[in-house]
């Protein structure tokens, strides 16, 4: 794939987006929150830099962690409202931040297609299609899929496949190699995930959907999605 392909995936700057945020409601200065979109768009283009080169297990790892900078701010707006997921407690710290970023997206997904899933009160009811969606059906969507490869803690082993290298029992190098696609679909969702928290309502949404996942020990092993779980 070449530059503008990957270029095209980014509606603007993730700092950009930032500025129509309200910095008080992660806890945060307009400063703080200025240096931590900053950073994540670093990451943002050098796993673009990286994609365009070939290097494409890198760029997926660094796109992922872009995502994990926008899934921290979402995580101190949950704090900053008082609000706690037990299921997400029980996850690593990459983790939680990857799942929080993934739960935004996916709010906002709902927030498209049925408006009440966002402002009533109560977990939306679409949330227990979510749950069945989570035993491996990706047919629904990208946000579906991606939460999914949160949840099963894939996609944090996607991006520490990118970093190190791992052999199974038999002393077989192991490998899981990125696709150009891969690599768009996270920086795709890192840009949904910054753009959706315009909308206040969707950080409650959010936690909703988060608060709905089944605690799963044991989650991150890097296991693949089987779609017979």
């Amino acid at each position: 794939m070449n530059d503008g392909q990957y270029r095209e995936q980014r509606d603007g700057a993730l700092t950009a987006i930032g500025r129509a945020l309200d910095a008080g409601q992660f806890g945060l200065t307009r400063e703080q929150l200025g240096i931590l979109l900053r950073n994540a768009d670093r990451l943002y283009e050098d796993a673009m830099y990286l994609a365009t080169g070939g290097r494409l297990q890198s760029a997926r790892s660094l796109a992922v962690l872009s995502y994990e900078e926008v899934g921290k701010l979402v995580l101190m707006g949950w704090r900053k409202a008082g609000y706690d997921a037990p299921s997400l407690r029980m996850r690593g710290e990459h983790l939680q931040k990857q799942l929080a970023a993934s739960t935004i997206v996916m709010a906002a997904w709902l927030r498209d297609r049925a408006e009440e899933a966002v402002t009533q009160r109560a977990v939306p009811k679409e949330v227990a299609a979510l749950v069945q969606a989570l035993r491996g059906s990706y047919q629904d969507s990208l946000a579906i899929k991606v939460l999914s490869l949160a949840f099963e803690g894939y996609l944090d082993r996607q991006k520490q496949a990118g970093f190190y290298l791992d052999f199974d029992e038999l002393g077989v190098p192991f490998h899981d190699p990125a696709s150009g696609a891969d690599v768009v679909s996270v920086l795709q969702q890192t840009c949904e995930a910054a753009s959706a928290l315009r909308d206040p309502r969707t950080l409650e949404a959010g936690f909703k959907i988060a608060s709905a996942l089944p605690s799963r020990r044991g989650v991150a092993q890097g296991r693949r999605p089987s779609r017979t779980d």
